[in-house]
C-alpha cells in the first residue's frame, strides 16, 4: 500500500446523539413492553436513526403503527432536533387521516423527552 501510495480512509466508529443535560424526566413507559395492539392508529413508535453519507450525516426519524408494524411516518435531516420529529409526526398525521385520539410514542432517544407530543392528541 505504501508503495502504491494507497491509504486508508477512517471514520468516526461512534457519534454521541443523545443529550442528557436537562432536568426532564424520562418519557413514561405506557405499554409496560406489551406490544400486541389489535387497532391500528392506536399506538405509535418511533425512533431515530443515523448513516454516515460522503457529505455528513443523515439522520431519519421514523413512525411506525405498532398493529399492523408499517411506517407511517418519517422525516430526514442533517441535524438532530424537535423539527426532525414534528416533520415525521406531520407526516403520520397526514397519512392515517388525521387519527390522533390515542398516542403512545416510545424511544430509546433521549430527544423525544424533550418535546411534548400533546398538541396532536385530542
Amino acid at each position: 500500500m505504501k508503495q502504491n501510495d494507497i491509504k486508508s480512509k477512517r471514520r468516526a466508529k461512534w457519534k454521541a446523539t443523545t443529550n442528557s443535560n436537562h432536568n426532564l424526566p424520562p418519557a413514561p413507559n405506557l405499554l409496560e413492553q406489551d406490544f400486541n395492539v389489535a387497532v391500528p392508529n392506536t399506538v405509535w413508535v418511533g425512533d431515530i436513526t443515523y448513516l454516515w453519507t460522503e457529505e455528513d450525516w443523515l439522520y431519519t426519524a421514523i413512525v411506525k403503527d405498532l398493529c399492523t408494524k408499517d411506517v407511517v411516518g418519517y422525516a430526514m435531516g442533517n441535524r438532530i432536533n424537535k423539527e426532525l420529529i414534528i416533520d415525521a409526526m406531520n407526516m403520520v398525521i397526514k397519512n392515517t387521516s388525521g387519527s390522533t385520539s390515542m398516542v403512545s410514542f416510545l424511544a430509546s432517544n433521549d430527544l423525544y423527552s424533550l418535546f411534548s407530543l400533546s398538541k396532536y392528541c385530542t
